[in-house]
């Protein structure tokens, strides 16, 4: 109903209003409502998809992170460590936590917040 209030451009309280009535449903299939939202997004231009967390796929896999962390290693054993702190913020923005320890470094997913 909200994506057919669209087609009239002075109905766009209606349009919000029904997208907010999709967010409100509990017994609305959720993959229903993504397609709804995504198309309401396309008209309005509000880029609300943009908030969605990043798909799983979309994490680093174990072995690029421990890649990444030996790389880190090697960088603080050269005293690199700018290059070091460059690895831990873009480990970190893609959600891996690094723990230095005397016996090495280990990672975890962060939890969500």
């Amino acid at each position: 109903a909200a994506l057919a209030h669209a087609a009239n451009d002075l109905a766009m309280p209606r349009v919000l209003a029904g997208l907010w009535q999709l967010a409100k449903d509990d017994a609305a299939d959720p993959e229903q409502s993504l397609r709804a939202v995504a198309a309401i997004d396309r008209v309005t231009g509000l880029r609300l998809l943009d908030a969605l967390p990043a798909p799983a796929e979309a994490e680093p896999a174990d072995a690029a992170v421990d890649a990444l962390i030996r790389e880190r290693a090697a960088a603080r054993r050269n005293r690199d460590y700018r290059r070091a702190d460059e690895i831990r913020a873009h480990l970190a923005q893609r959600g891996i936590e690094l723990r230095d320890a005397a016996e090495g470094t280990t990672w975890r997913r962060a939890a969500a917040e």
